[in-house]
């Protein structure tokens, strides 16, 4: 079997099984893809496509076992390339990493300082995007790392590593009724307006699950993906924000007042993530060490390999 071959298969299920828009990503003839595919099928002895009238309308049990080796296979091609600039370039090339707004803002700078006083020739891109999506980036190769909380549900091709707990707190002004409690509760924070994260975010999950298990319903008047901007709105009087610790800067911050949340709503952990057989080229390296200094870059290849 060819790569040629595997592309054709993987491009025309991405292309909704259309055989023309396939062709024309491809820049092939509908007549040539499907004779890839067929010589495919041969050499495999097994159809892979549902076909109706000669045209292609799923895929059967094994041609979703053999799209997933192929998908497989196509990225570790699209690796080499990147082993090879490592070798030849030294300290030059880009790491792409995605990860969601409040860590991009709060997290991220510290490392990133350093990172690029000692790599100044690598350029770096930043992705910003929910945990569905930063997951989403990382296995289809639009990024090499994530650093987030992770998807909901565990995903064969990726590989977590813990990095450090986040755990809720609830933002107001200074001499708000709930900063004069000894201990807030949920039904504390159903008596006032809630600024927090957008449903995509797993913490809004979290966060409204507490609150359906005490048979509450909190009043959400407005969510966003930006902790800055929720913290914008608390100072305007509009409510209270439910957020994570990392996003709260008591120098910066001076102006609000943080309420532990600890006992209210469950923790949840900061990871980076990455594809299973990812290449560590030697700025992923530096940037994992820099960002997760407990961790031993053995231990990562080990758990991608």
């Amino acid at each position: 079997m060819t790569l040629r071959q595997l592309r054709c298969l993987c491009e025309v299920i991405d292309s909704g099984f259309n055989l023309s828009v396939a062709a024309r990503v491809l820049h092939m003839s509908q007549p040539g893809i499907s004779r890839y595919i067929k010589m495919l099928e041969d050499e495999l002895k097994v159809l892979l496509f549902v076909r109706r009238r000669n045209r292609f309308e799923g895929l059967t049990p094994a041609g979703e076992a053999v799209t997933a080796l192929a998908r497989r296979a196509l990225r570790d091609v699209q690796t080499i390339p990147s082993v090879a600039k490592d070798y030849s370039n030294g300290e030059t090339g880009q790491l792409v990493i995605a990860t969601n707004p409040g860590h991009a803002r709060y997290a991220l700078p510290p490392v990133m300082q350093r990172f690029i006083k000692h790599h100044p020739r690598v350029r770096v891109r930043i992705r910003q995007g929910n945990s569905a999506q930063v997951a989403d980036w990382v296995l289809s190769g639009d990024a090499e790392i994530f650093v987030a909380t992770g998807p909901s549900e565990p995903i064969p091709e990726l590989v977590l590593f813990p990095c450090q707990s986040i755990h809720p707190v609830v933002l107001a002004p200074p001499g708000h009724i709930l900063a004069k409690k000894k201990r807030i509760t949920l039904s504390d924070l159903c008596e006032h307006p809630i600024i927090t994260y957008d449903a995509e975010f797993a913490f809004h999950t979290h966060m409204m699950r507490a609150f359906h298990s005490k048979g509450l319903a909190p009043d959400i008047l407005l969510s966003a993906s930006d902790a800055d901007i929720m913290k914008i709105y608390v100072r305007a009087g509009l409510g209270i924000a439910i957020l994570a610790n990392s996003a709260f800067d008591k120098n910066a911050d001076r102006d609000l007042q943080s309420i532990d949340a600890r006992h209210l709503f469950s923790s949840t952990v900061l990871h980076l993530g990455l594809r299973r057989r990812t290449y560590l080229t030697r700025h992923l390296a530096a940037f994992i060490e820099l960002f997760a200094p407990h961790l031993s870059l053995e231990e990562v290849r080990r758990a991608i390999a």
